[in-house]
């Protein structure tokens, strides 16, 4: 789940790595409540984003953040993604291996926050929006 008002600025400013994002207010006038942070919240919206990987025929796998006003930070990625990508952690080399993706990426101990939104502006100079591989680039 994400942030809402940062993961829309995502949309408005690096459109070429958002495949869609939809108003659950909009589409099935239900929203989604999520419980166990500051009690619950409510997802209200969904983006959803191409990841820098492919399937065989070339077209990008993607994944969908449910959005929240009330989140205290960016994004948290759950315990269903880590398991469906097959996230295997190394500690001793701060690091860990997606066996799906076939991909390693970067560990660092970061305490919990919200990043400016000029932090989107930052990382669109090198093509890496929220992922340490780079994100889908205009002409992919």
């Amino acid at each position: 789940m994400g942030k809402k008002d940062y993961h829309l600025k995502i949309a408005e400013k690096c459109s070429h790595v958002v495949k869609q994002v939809i108003s659950l207010k909009e589409t099935t006038h239900n929203t989604i409540s999520i419980g166990g942070i500051k009690d619950s919240v409510e997802i209200d919206t969904l983006i959803e984003y191409y990841l820098p990987f492919t399937y065989g025929d070339g077209e990008h796998y993607t994944l969908m953040v449910g959005l929240t006003e009330e989140l205290p930070l960016n994004t948290l990625y759950g315990l269903p993604f880590i398991l469906k990508a097959k996230i295997i952690p190394d500690y001793e080399r701060q690091a860990a291996v997606s066996q799906y993706f076939k991909a390693e990426f970067n560990l660092s101990m970061e305490a919990p926050q919200l990043l400016p939104i000029e932090h989107i502006e930052r990382n669109q100079v090198t093509k890496q929006v929220l992922f340490t591989e780079g994100a889908r680039s205009e002409d992919s």
